[in-house]
């Protein structure tokens, strides 16, 4: 039984050494013991130099294929790091987004500057909450 509702982060293993435009896709499953209600999205990075030619993007979405946006988020826009001292206001949702129980979720993580990024890592901030046909 899960207390309700229960305070959760779904992080996405740290990713090292991503490449000058290297792509990597650290998904992640919804735990079956409960729905998971996103509210906010924060972001950490570690970058031996300053960005020259772009960002860090991602893109987000569900197994059923539900993107989180149209297009791919900049993490340089809300995440902190070493070569941003100051930024790192996460995306926060007024309203809570259910993700289902069991949901696979798909990221896509870009580094489109031409440096190697250090190491990068995504939290999913929420609460848990169990289903109520589990009871």
């Amino acid at each position: 039984m899960i207390i309700q509702p229960m305070p959760f982060c779904y992080a996405i293993v740290q990713q090292a050494a991503l490449a000058a435009t290297g792509v990597v896709q650290p998904n992640f499953q919804i735990d079956n013991d409960a729905d998971f209600y996103l509210t906010e999205i924060r972001a950490s990075f570690i970058k031996a130099a300053a960005f020259t030619t772009g960002g860090i993007m991602m893109q987000i979405q569900t197994q059923s294929g539900n993107l989180f946006s149209n297009g791919a988020i900049n993490l340089l826009s809300f995440a902190s790091g070493n070569q941003l001292p100051g930024y790192g206001m996460p995306i926060k949702f007024d309203t809570p987004i259910m993700i289902p129980a069991s949901t696979s979720v798909q990221v896509q993580i870009t580094n489109n500057d031409a440096l190697v990024l250090a190491s990068v890592q995504v939290q999913f901030w929420g609460f848990k909450v169990e289903p109520r046909n589990v009871r």
